[in-house]
């Protein structure tokens, strides 16, 4: 959230120099995101355990593989077998999609057992709340009869001790 929290700040000092384009600001905080989002792609991959479940377990095997040669290993073991990881010893039944892809027919899901329901909107409720607060204080700033820069540093610098004194 500390990172959040430094480009919140950054945002009125990026703002004012742009206060009367509005697409010059969009297109410059639009940069960063896209340059990172291009550099980072060739280093992510699929979650094993995702293609594991999805019946793809070649796929499975060759990120695990990539994965053991990026941590110094020359490669995986000869006897690697890998499980379903939802516990059972079969591959749940699946049914294909479109696009030759596989997905689980499971009937179990979090809204069958009462306690997890319970447990899940009570979460669902205080996080709407927590957000509806939070998002409302910063996008309620402009109404101050104050300096709309000003406020925004101001409120992102209050969020520093927050973050600080939340983790």
């Amino acid at each position: 959230f500390f990172f959040f929290t430094i480009g919140f700040l950054t945002l009125p000092l990026v703002a004012y120099p742009t206060r009367t384009h509005w697409r010059s600001l969009y297109k410059l905080l639009s940069l960063l995101p896209l340059a990172y989002s291009v550099l980072i792609l060739p280093l992510v991959s699929e979650s094993p355990r995702w293609l594991l479940i999805r019946g793809r377990t070649k796929e499975a095997l060759q990120v695990l593989d990539r994965f053991a040669r990026l941590n110094g290993k020359q490669k995986l073991p000869t006897n690697l077998t890998l499980t379903n990881p939802s516990g059972s010893s079969n591959v749940a039944p699946c049914t294909t999609s479109e696009g030759g892809e596989r997905t689980p027919n499971n009937k179990e899901n979090l809204w069958t057992t009462k306690w997890a329901a319970i447990r899940m909107v009570t979460v669902m409720l205080a996080g709407f709340g927590v957000g509806f607060v939070y998002y409302g204080v910063q996008l309620n700033v402009e109404n101050l009869n104050f300096n709309l820069y000003v406020s925004v540093a101001l409120n992102a610098l209050m969020e520093i001790p927050a973050v600080v004194i939340g983790s």
